[in-house]
């Protein structure tokens, strides 16, 4: 975590740009170990700790999401995924 930004040049081209944090996320399914390594732009100033639980919770909100787009809406079974129908799908019904 990252809250001493001086080093960065042009940091003012962010908005409200407050830290930096690398997380690596390590999982295990099935036996087998991976790991992978995720960058956070933040305009929150805050300690790893503090950051960590941020993440966290942004995931747990993430997951839940789309657990209810796939079970109750059964996203994950639509076939619309040939030439252009996912986006004509996606505009059905809107009025401009």
């Amino acid at each position: 975590m990252i809250n001493k930004l001086d080093f960065l040049d042009e940091k003012e081209q962010w908005a409200s740009l407050k830290s930096l944090a690398r997380v690596t996320a390590i999982r295990e399914i099935n036996g087998k170990e991976s790991s992978e390594k995720r960058l956070y732009i933040s305009s929150v100033e805050a300690d790893a700790k503090s950051f960590n639980l941020f993440i966290r919770q942004h995931w747990g909100v993430e997951n839940s999401l789309h657990w209810t787009l796939d079970v109750t809406f059964r996203e994950d079974a639509q076939r619309k995924r040939n030439g252009h129908a996912a986006n004509n799908f996606a505009i059905e019904g809107k009025s401009y």
